[in-house]
């Protein structure tokens, strides 16, 4: 009984941490997606923690990467991961988007990010997804 109601207490008195996303930081298929899958704004901001990582092994989340994948077409005719794409994206946005635009080389940089997070793995395309961001912003995040 005791641990139950030290997990009931520690839910009530813990604030749940959610992150700010600047409107400028969702694309068009962003909108597209929370259309279609009934997501607002606030919701997708739970899925990242503070420094802007997604949290793994939500299946929402997964929903919504996938969907995202798709909408982006990151993925090949294969149904595989596109990196050379994504690395468009990252240069034309992620850059921005972390605040890392300013760095001396920043899109050599950033191509060698993307090219390390290629091992990256997945259990479906939208934790595969997931997956690759975090890497891709960790390795960003560390310049």
């Amino acid at each position: 009984m005791r641990p139950i109601v030290i997990t009931i207490l520690f839910c009530l008195f813990t604030k749940i941490s959610t992150v700010n996303i600047p409107d400028s930081a969702f694309t068009p298929e962003d909108y597209e997606c929370m259309a279609e899958l009934d997501l607002k704004k606030e919701q997708i901001e739970t899925f990242f923690d503070d420094n802007y990582l997604v949290i793994l092994g939500n299946p929402s989340m997964d929903t919504y990467s996938e969907c995202w994948i798709r909408k982006m077409k990151l993925l090949n005719e294969k149904d595989e991961f596109d990196f050379f794409k994504f690395n468009k994206y990252v240069k034309s946005d992620l850059i921005d988007n972390l605040g890392k635009r300013k760095v001396e080389n920043i899109e050599q940089l950033a191509f060698e990010v993307v090219e390390n997070c290629k091992v990256v793995q997945g259990k479906n395309i939208g934790d595969l997804g997931s997956r690759i961001y975090n890497c891709v912003a960790e390795g960003l995040n560390n310049l």
